[in-house]
């Protein structure tokens, strides 16, 4: 149980580090849009690596020693570090062979790899007489 919740709370973390993140990435276009004509302002919209590296090198000439651009970046490392952190906690909750080897594991050769019509013939939803398909005709 307390892997669930601290595997919970890296991923909220990492939620939170990348939503600021964000925000700041905002921050530094509405900051280099003030400086600049309007024929070169940047959009708010559609981001992709091409218009980050433009970002960057806008607010880095307009604001040589503005610290908006080193706080996201750490925030993004924060963001990767607090995901690869709940990634060793949350797979063991998502583990499939660990929720139905005590369900399925006499039925199934490997217990982890559970197809669904094995799983609904488990359950007794499907018959256990090979399917066939009723095409109208």
């Amino acid at each position: 149980m307390a892997s669930i919740i601290i595997g919970v709370v890296f991923v909220c973390l990492g939620a939170s580090c990348a939503a600021i993140g964000s925000l700041l990435v905002h921050r530094e276009i509405v900051a280099v849009n003030r400086k600049v004509s309007e024929g070169e302002q940047i959009s708010l919209s559609f981001m992709y690596p091409g218009k980050m590296q433009k970002v960057k090198a806008e607010y880095k000439r307009l604001y040589p020693t503005g610290k908006v651009e080193t706080w996201r970046v750490r925030l993004l490392v924060a963001t990767f570090v607090f995901l690869a952190l709940a990634s060793r906690n949350l797979p063991r909750i998502l583990q499939v062979k660990r929720n139905f080897v005590g369900l399925f594991g006499r039925f199934s050769k490997n217990p982890s790899i559970l197809s669904a019509v094995e799983i609904s013939r488990q359950l007794r939803i499907l018959p256990k007489f090979p399917l066939t398909y009723f095409d109208g005709g």
